[in-house]
């Protein structure tokens, strides 16, 4: 080329060859560069199945029939993530819902309504190792306080506020520790119970045995009367008390007679709620002002719990609020659950995960069916 260039007859027009050929060299290597398709937000080519950033194949709604509907997020088979401990450590499951799994974990849940489509008759948490769908949560319960002067109560709420755990208060109002109608430290008690946030049921006004009184008025009145002091106490923002634990267990343990008779007038007041654990704490306090006497029944319930966790129970643990080695064991008694490898659930995760609603969406039901007292809402 270079020969045939330098005999071209006009050297003024060698630089208009130049440029002619420059440009036809550009065109050729354009030819060869692919040019980048139209991409849309997430980089993936118009038309195609784009990638989610958590790798589900999403359908393009440019492309795609309009009968196709977008794939959704998959939910999770079991939960991974755990939730913060403070009001219960249950891990999620993301939806809030009943587990069908019998060996999956209980729902995670802030006591969210969930209202059941029917009525529930005679709801009642009995004394298995409910809840069966999770053989790791428990549950606290404190029966019988507050119990004023003492001081057993306010012992206890110091430790779940240090632990940042919540509990269920199965509260009285005269048992012989203090009489909450009229005892200005039992009511300083229970307004402290329901401002740290722990929930209220109703355990009768005198723990007496139900299935003794004498007619189905007698049981009512147990439970309207310290409805109604309770009510007297706190003022009209009280919460409102949609469990009950019948004193003793009576006659829902052990009794089936009397249940079936008493299970509908007991649960106009609320869903009843019984045990899966019972420390029998009760036994091991024996007031003891000596303190080497004092430290053995501390030492008592300890162990009582040690063997309810060498057993692999769980469930709904039974302990009270007027117990002083009770009050004194308990922080040892969360660290030896937590280190078996328990986490804390609360007595609503049980409810629901029984009857697929909490107590107060079961209680609105059954008011709208005409089963609850006149007193519960």
């Amino acid at each position: 080329m270079s020969l045939w260039f330098s005999r071209w007859p006009t050297c003024h027009a060698r630089p208009y060859l130049f440029w002619i050929m420059a440009w036809a060299w550009v065109g050729v290597a354009c030819e060869q560069q692919p040019v980048p398709p139209t991409t849309d937000t997430i980089n993936q080519p118009i038309g195609a199945s784009p990638q989610a950033p958590n790798g589900t194949t999403q359908v393009n709604p440019n492309t795609a029939a309009s009968s196709t509907q977008p794939t959704p997020d998959p939910v999770p088979a079991s939960p991974t993530t755990p939730a913060t401990e403070g009001n219960d450590t249950l891990p999620s499951n993301g939806n809030n819902t009943v587990p069908t799994n019998a060996n999956a974990p209980l729902p995670n849940g802030n006591d969210v309504a969930i209202t059941p489509t029917a009525a529930v008759v005679s709801p009642i948490i009995g004394f298995d190792g409910a809840p069966v769908n999770d053989k790791k949560a428990i549950a606290l319960t404190f029966d019988d306080g507050p119990d004023g002067a003492q001081g057993a109560t306010d012992l206890v709420l110091d430790t779940l506020k240090k632990e940042n755990l919540k509990a269920s208060f199965f509260i009285c109002a005269n048992v012989g520790f203090a009489d909450l109608e009229t005892d200005p430290i039992a009511q300083r008690q229970l307004k402290r119970i329901v401002a740290e946030g722990h929930p209220i049921g109703n355990h009768t006004y005198a723990h007496k045995d139900l299935a003794t009184l004498a007619s189905d008025a007698e049981v009512e009145a147990a439970f309207s009367k310290l409805d109604a002091i309770y009510k007297k106490v706190l003022g009209p923002t009280a919460p409102v008390i949609t469990t009950v634990r019948a004193p003793y267990g009576s006659p829902f343990q052990l009794d089936p007679t009397n249940a079936k008779r008493l299970g509908p007038v007991v649960t106009k007041y609320g869903v009843h709620i019984g045990w899966g654990m019972d420390t029998k704490d009760w036994s091991f306090d024996h007031f003891d002002s000596n303190p080497q006497a004092f430290n053995a029944d501390v030492q008592a319930v300890i162990d009582a719990v040690q063997k309810l966790i060498n057993n692999k129970q769980w469930g709904i643990v039974l302990l009270h609020a007027v117990h002083l080695p009770t009050a004194k064991a308990l922080p040892t008694i969360i660290k030896m659950f937590r280190d078996a490898g328990y986490h804390f659930v609360s007595v609503e995760d049980v409810v629901r995960s029984q009857f697929g609603a909490n107590s107060a969406s079961i209680m609105a039901a059954n008011k709208a069916a005409g089963l609850t007292a006149k007193a519960v809402p």
